[in-house]
């Protein structure tokens, strides 16, 4: 089944010049692709291809200037009010910046159960179990939810992030460069989190990044972005090597290596949650 359509997208930008003149961007030109259900698909492309406005059209942002967005067959900028603030729920999205993404202002427990006060109809007792179960989920503790951000890395963070992304039970979720900020072994952790909870909780991914050891370890399908149009596609990420695009081929020669053996002895299985021996 698909789950998200877009149909001849078209996004374009002004930027201003001086002397009031001003230069065209199209952001996004003509995109159109479809993501099926509980896959993961992959945007890839250098910094300035599009990756980033196609994000923000997909959460509802921003808006296209033609061409058309598909929620299961919903256009999500031509529907009521009431299924919006559903599709809200149905699609939520997890930024690079876990830092400025967790209000400092909050115990982590108020951060994840943010969402469900708003979108779900559980008691404070409700709320406060699914907290503590939620924080168990994504490899920390209960006692982790009466902290501040400050006192987490930003690794925990993220999996906070991530814990406050499924606390109401979406079927999409928008991954925006999550592990760029990160360590390489702490990447490798975060994304091993993400592919047990797709699996899990059926999740559909939409994994935005530029890093393709990534995209390689973690997608289904890939396509490349490149100023704003849709290059190269793998259906397979497996034969991304094969693409011969030239945007393709810089990001290709652009790769750093990786050491997953490094990374997998340096973290543990506990209860079906990857925690770093560190």
């Amino acid at each position: 089944m698909t789950m998200i359509e877009f149909k001849n997208v078209s996004k374009q930008y002004f930027e201003s010049r001086g002397w009031g003149q001003k230069r065209s961007i199209n952001a996004m030109d003509n995109i159109s692709f479809r993501i099926k259900e509980g896959s993961c698909f992959a945007i890839v492309g250098e910094s300035g291809s599009g990756k980033s406005t196609l994000g923000k059209l997909l959460i509802g942002l921003d808006k296209p200037d033609s061409g058309q967005i598909l929620f299961r067959g919903l256009d999500l900028f031509d529907i009521n009010n009431q299924t919006r603030q559903q599709l809200r729920r149905d699609m939520q999205i997890v930024f690079q910046d876990c830092f400025s993404a967790v209000n400092s202002r909050m115990k982590i427990r108020d951060v994840i159960a943010e969402p469900m006060r708003v979108h779900l109809h559980y008691s404070s007792t409700g709320i406060k179990e699914e907290v503590k179960r939620l924080l168990e989920t994504v490899g920390l503790t209960a006692e982790d939810g009466e902290k501040y951000s400050y006192q987490f890395s930003g690794g925990q963070l993220q999996r906070i992030t991530i814990a406050r992304a499924i606390s109401i039970h979406p079927k999409v979720i928008i991954l925006d460069e999550v592990i760029n900020s990160l360590d390489v072994l702490v990447q490798i952790s975060i994304l091993k989190l993400l592919k047990r909870l797709q699996r899990e909780l059926n999740l559909t991914y939409l994994f935005i990044s530029h890093d393709l050891h990534s995209v390689k370890l973690f997608a289904d399908e890939v396509v490349v972005l490149d100023k704003g149009k849709l290059v190269d596609y793998a259906e397979d990420v497996k034969d991304f090597d094969k693409l011969t695009h030239p945007a393709s081929r810089r990001l290709l020669e652009a790769q750093l290596p990786i050491m997953p053996q490094q990374a997998s002895e340096d973290m543990s299985v506990k209860k079906g949650v990857i925690v770093s021996k560190k």
